[in-house]
């Protein structure tokens, strides 16, 4: 995976990192929940951050 950019920039390397969050299971979890009825939105990571595609943050 190609690192993200630090300044803004088309994406040319052909990876559109928008729809890596919809394939993660915390992510599928998070919106199976959200999507019941009386839903809300639940942490999956405990109190770490959540990042997806090897990102691993700033």
């Amino acid at each position: 995976m190609v690192p993200p950019p630090v300044t803004s920039v088309p994406d040319i390397a052909g990876q559109a990192p928008h729809g890596l969050p919809r394939v993660e299971k915390s992510a599928i979890d998070q919106m199976a929940g959200f999507l019941q009825p009386n839903g809300a939105v639940i942490g999956t990571r405990g109190v770490q951050p959540c990042f997806d595609g090897g990102h691993t943050g700033p």
